[in-house]
């Protein structure tokens, strides 16, 4: 199911950036995303590679605007920097474990390639000499020698650091880590703690070189503190800064003492903020949203053991708040970034079943927005919700990671009750995969069935109701969503129904999703069911009016139904 998710998802996350890229406001004719700035491990091409869609869900950062493609903070995450340049984090604390591991694995062969290094490479620029120039430059600008130079213009400090911030994705070696957070450290000692403009750079910049190098003891501590001084801070670009730097700090697989010390702080700076702002997103910073929501999802991805069950409970209550609103409240860069982060802790199975089932309820009420991103990434969400219940279904996933078992924070949020937006237990009666071994296979439970029917009632809405585009990515991903939840005597009728019915404005896409539904029944020899189905049918196509459209669409039947591949090929 992780495979077929993959595929359905992919083709509405295409859709989605197709929406996107044709937004006034971005100005760029080029898809959302479609080209990847590093070629993957095994790419030939020196001009970069398109990635698929369907796996474009978990490679994007939370809080990255759709459709902005200005070069961010976060670009290139902790672990590529390792991976591209060879850095191991050296922590004191564990060098007697790593001691005893190296005498136990074998040397590896070669060293892992790196995207971002054979990117480098194929550049034709020695980087390593352009960004050590710029790094020894930049120390002299903010650390002269002699007190005699100290007179950096303060303008050019916090330009220096902003691009430091930047050109540190070039480096090469720790020791320019190394040397970038000794200098910026000192920095932070001299310069006056008042130039805030200079600490929405300086704070990030920081936490940037200290998660490269490991954040052992030593370093943590002041970050640390660096971090919880500079959240309590009425600037609010310089709380963003704290924010970015917390999302890289994290990215290092912080030491048990270290997440203990920083991670309640960020908590609770968090859910003051978000409870402040849920109801109202559109009159408060969007960016500062954002990288809020791109944390606390980290946070909850990451560390749900260090954050605990309530901080869970309560950012999920406030992320129901915040995609229930109406599109003038909630902004689309937070209502995307919201049903994104939702999806990733679905994938990651961070939430417990009850909430999966609730924002199954959620999603469908989302699908049947009026705009058409909103209503496609909410569809992205519902069948996220849905394949992910069927794969949790085969172990016992009540209370994953003892968080919210007793009911649901969404459910909370959205004024519904967990009893009334089950799905999963419908799809363990409905699918071979999940169906228990002991259950009648043609005996599904009839309540779960008319429940799961509704949620298709509202994909087949959408084709009848939504633009062109919309119905061709729903009709594509319609007959396979169908194989996967139903027995097929359960949605033919439907099926039928829509593709005979005269309010449907595009039966073409619905001709294509009875030809797939029958071409499934034949490859799973259940070809006598097609017969039996078509026989039923053939009265309904004499009452259809005009006679050219019943001529064509008992043809466009016929020749879903054969056989023959001559035919059917058709």
């Amino acid at each position: 199911f992780g495979r077929k998710l993959a595929v359905i998802r992919g083709e509405v996350e295409r859709e989605i950036q197709a929406l996107v890229s044709k937004r006034d406001n971005v100005h760029t004719h080029h898809p959302y995303h479609a080209w990847d700035p590093v070629p993957s491990l095994s790419a030939a091409s020196a001009a970069g590679t398109l990635i698929s869609h369907e796996k474009l869900l978990l490679q994007i950062n939370t809080e990255r605007e759709m459709g902005n493609m200005d070069y961010k903070l976060g670009q290139v995450s902790i672990h590529s920097v390792w991976l591209g340049n060879n850095i191991t984090p050296l922590r004191e604390e564990e060098w007697g474990e790593d001691e005893e591991d190296e005498a136990d694995t074998p040397a590896p062969t070669s060293p892992p390639i790196s995207p971002i290094n054979s990117r480098k490479h194929r550049a034709g620029v020695d980087i390593h000499s352009c960004s050590q120039f710029l790094l020894e430059l930049y120390s002299q600008w903010l650390i002269p020698g002699s007190p005699s130079n100290r007179r950096t213009p303060t303008i050019l400090i916090s330009e220096v650091v902003r691009s430091l911030l930047a050109v540190s994705d070039l480096f090469t070696e720790r020791n320019q880590f190394d040397m970038m957070f000794s200098t910026l450290m000192e920095l932070q000692k001299l310069h006056p703690p008042e130039d805030e403009i200079l600490n929405q750079y300086l704070v990030p910049a920081i936490c940037k070189a200290a998660a490269v190098l490991g954040m052992d003891k030593a370093i943590a501590e002041p970050v640390c503190r660096l971090l919880e001084t500079t959240l309590r801070s009425t600037h609010l670009p310089s709380r963003m800064g704290a924010l970015h730097g917390v999302l890289y700090v994290l990215e290092c697989d912080l030491l048990d003492d270290t997440a203990k010390q920083l991670i309640p702080t960020v908590s609770e700076y968090l859910l003051s903020n978000l409870r402040a702002i849920a109801h109202c997103v559109n009159l408060h910073n969007q960016q500062h949203v954002l990288v809020m929501c791109a944390v606390a999802f980290y946070m909850m991805e990451n560390y749900p053991l260090d954050v605990g069950a309530e901080f869970m409970a309560g950012v999920i209550q406030l992320c129901g708040v915040m995609v229930s609103a109406n599109e003038d409240s909630t902004p689309s860069v937070i209502y995307h970034c919201v049903l994104r982060g939702l999806e990733r802790l679905l994938l990651s199975e961070q939430l417990s079943r009850v909430d999966g089932e609730a924002l199954v309820k959620l999603s469908v009420d989302r699908v049947n927005m009026p705009s058409p991103h909103r209503a496609m990434a909410a569809l992205g969400l519902m069948l996220t919700c849905m394949y992910t219940a069927v794969l949790a279904s085969g172990s016992d996933v009540t209370g994953v990671r003892g968080q919210v078992d007793s009911g649901s924070a969404v459910a909370e949020a959205v004024g519904v009750t967990a009893g009334h937006v089950g799905f999963s237990s419908g799809k363990e009666k409905a699918s071979p995969a999940s169906r228990p071994a002991h259950s009648d296979p043609q005996a599904p439970d009839s309540e779960s069935i008319i429940v799961a029917m509704e949620r298709v009632s509202v994909l087949f809405d959408r084709i009848r109701k939504g633009l062109p585009s919309e119905a061709r990515v729903v009709s594509r991903i319609l007959p396979q969503f169908l194989d996967d939840f139903f027995p097929p005597q359960d949605i033919m009728n439907k099926v039928i129904g829509e593709f005979l019915s005269n309010q449907q404005p595009y039966p073409q896409f619905m001709a294509t999703v009875v030809y797939k539904v029958f071409q499934t029944l034949h490859a799973t020899g259940q070809s006598s069911m097609v017969r039996d189905w078509v026989l039923l049918s053939l009265s309904n196509f004499t009452q259809r009016t005009p006679v050219a459209m019943a001529m064509w669409s008992l043809s466009c039947f016929f020749v879903s139904a054969s056989t023959s591949q001559w035919i059917s090929a058709l």
